[in-house]
């Protein structure tokens, strides 16, 4: 387990980790709204690479919090 599982193992519970997931869908979507114009133009885009970066960045950071939970879960 690295140091951000140690770290975030004891403020990991399943009402927050459900928070979170609400929130990163929610601010997902209204980025890639604000991206596309309302989906008028594509995302994928050179100009949007730090948002797809980010959006990916928090992806990767949804997993690691879920996997926390769910290792956290299977010891008790």
């Amino acid at each position: 387990m690295g140091s951000f599982e140690k770290n975030i193992e004891p403020l990991v519970t399943k009402k927050r980790a459900v928070i979170f997931t609400v929130l990163w869908v929610v601010g997902g979507l209204l980025s890639i709204l604000a991206m596309t114009d309302l989906f008028e133009e594509t995302p994928f885009k050179k100009k949007y690479t730090f948002f797809l970066l980010m959006i990916a960045v928090n992806t990767i950071f949804m997993v690691r919090i879920w996997k926390v939970y769910l290792t956290k879960k299977a010891r008790n």
